[in-house]
């Protein structure tokens, strides 16, 4: 099942699209920052909040994601280091013992 986020952002010219993939902690990901397993059952409520504060950044023009692939365009105009940065401090702070990234961004287009 495929969900669609967008925000009210406009961006002109070109976009840029990557995608990103996430997954569940799983043990062999268990260390001195992440010292514990979350719940499963809290795993889609964690992913949603990683979606929504993604969404919410402002380069973001578009997110959709198919299960735990995430589609993001960036405006053209935007800085896709920028970008990288601040998803990777989401990633690194507020869901580090909740998700995981399966692997680095991938350019789409």
């Amino acid at each position: 099942m495929s969900n669609s986020f967008s925000n009210n952002v406009m961006h002109t010219g070109n976009m840029m699209q990557y995608q990103l993939s996430i997954r569940k902690i799983n043990e062999s990901d268990l260390s001195v920052i992440r010292p514990f397993m979350p719940e499963d059952e809290n795993y889609e409520m964690y992913f949603s909040a990683l979606v929504e504060d993604i969404e919410d950044l402002d380069c973001v023009a578009k997110l959709t994601h198919n299960g735990s692939d995430l589609i993001i365009t960036i405006g053209k105009e935007s800085s896709s280091e920028q970008f990288f940065e601040a998803v990777k401090v989401l990633l690194n702070s507020s869901y580090s013992d909740k998700l995981i990234a399966n692997s680095g961004f991938i350019k789409l287009t």
